[in-house]
């Protein structure tokens, strides 16, 4: 039972590192998307943190940083949209975004889809994640395929 535990605590740090990443990073959407990067992080953290807890597992090395020391993104809403190179630069995150949101809809799917263990409070918690994360995925992947 610890070794199931232990790849659901693997799959939340390996999601909390591409939450890691968008937080710093994904300027592409509105506010309250990007807020629920730290949301999700927070939670998947407590989580991790109280699997390892009850498992006695003290060993286990996390990849995915503490948000304290992660720096958010800063957005300036009022910037005219971008033209040339900054509109190709645009496109490559948004490409790196639809990587990091695709990553994270995978793993969820590893513990929660595909996990006999997962209760339904839990899969109902992370439900508005996941279809806001397949949305933005699918979002990302027309406006690099429109661009191209």
């Amino acid at each position: 039972m610890s070794s199931h535990l232990l790849s659901v605590v693997n799959s939340l740090d390996k999601i909390n590192v591409q939450y890691a990443w968008l937080i710093e990073n994904d300027s592409g959407w509105e506010q309250s998307v990007r807020d629920n990067y730290s949301t999700a992080f927070t939670a998947n953290r407590k989580f991790l943190l109280r699997i390892l807890e009850n498992i006695g597992e003290q060993d286990f090395k996390l990849e995915s940083p503490e948000l304290d020391s992660l720096t958010p993104i800063v957005v300036d809403e009022d910037k005219p949209q971008a033209e040339g190179e900054e509109e190709e630069a645009l496109i490559n995150l948004v490409m790196k975004i639809e990587v990091a949101l695709s990553k994270i809809c995978e793993e969820y799917t590893k513990i929660l889809d595909d996990n006999p263990s997962a209760t339904q409070p839990i899969i109902d918690y992370y439900r508005p994640f996941r279809i806001e994360h397949a949305a933005c995925t699918k979002s990302c992947r027309f406006l690099v395929q429109s661009y191209m």
